[in-house]
C-alpha cells in the first residue's frame, strides 16, 4: 500500500465517521412515527385532555416532533419564542455536514484519479531501485497502486452519495413532520 492510499484511508474514515453520526442522528434518535402519534395528539386535543397531549409529547422525546409538541403545549407565553428557536435548531441540525459530505464524495473520485496520475509520474520519473532490474515489475507496481487509488477513490465517491441520498430524504421527512406536527398543534 502506497502512502496516497493511507491519505485515502484517512479521507474513507472521515466519511464514515460523518455517515454514522448524520445517520444516527437522523434515522434514530430525531424521528418517531409521526402519523399515529400525531393521530393520537390530537385525538386528546379534540377531547380536551391535555395532560394525556403532554403525556404524548414527554413520552415522544428525544424525537424532535415530541420536543416540539411539549413546547407548543406549555402555558408559558415564553414557549413561542422557544418553539420557533427549536423549529430553527431542528431545521440546521437536519441539513448540517450533508453539503460537507457532498464535497467529501467529490473529493473521494477526484483522489482516485489523482492519485493515479501520482503513480503514474513515478513510473516515469521515479526512482526504481532494485525495482527497475526486473523487467515490468516497475511498470505493474505503478498500475497495481493506479488501479488501488482509483477503486479507493470510486469507493467513497459511491458511498457518500448514497448516505447522502439516504440522509437527505430522512432529513426532509424530519422537517416535514415538524411542519405538521406545529400546524396540527396550532389549530
Amino acid at each position: 500500500m502506497t502512502w496516497y492510499a493511507g491519505l485515502q484511508l484517512v479521507l474513507a474514515a472521515v466519511v464514515v465517521y460523518i455517515v454514522v453520526e448524520r445517520m444516527r442522528t437522523l434515522l434514530f434518535v430525531a424521528p418517531l412515527d409521526t402519523r399515529p402519534w400525531l393521530r393520537a395528539l390530537t385525538a386528546a386535543l379534540a377531547d380536551s385532555d391535555t395532560e394525556a397531549a403532554r403525556s404524548l409529547a414527554t413520552r415522544a422525546k428525544p424525537a424532535w416532533v415530541g420536543r416540539a409538541a411539549e413546547l407548543a403545549l406549555r402555558d408559558d407565553p415564553e414557549a413561542t419564542g422557544e418553539l420557533d428557536e427549536l423549529l430553527t435548531d431542528c431545521k440546521y441540525e437536519a441539513f448540517r455536514r450533508l453539503r460537507a459530505l457532498r464535497i467529501l464524495a467529490s473529493m473521494g473520485t477526484a483522489s482516485g484519479f489523482l492519485g493515479a496520475v501520482i503513480e503514474i509520474i513515478w513510473l516515469f520519473e521515479g526512482d526504481h531501485g532494485l525495482a527497475a532490474l526486473q523487467a515490468g515489475r516497475v511498470e505493474r507496481i505503478a498500475l497495481e497502486a493506479a488501479i488501488l487509488a482509483i477503486a479507493l477513490g470510486i469507493a467513497i465517491s459511491v458511498f457518500a452519495f448514497v448516505s447522502l441520498g439516504v440522509l437527505k430524504k430522512a432529513a426532509l421527512t424530519l422537517v416535514t413532520d415538524l411542519g405538521k406536527t406545529v400546524e396540527a398543534l396550532s389549530r
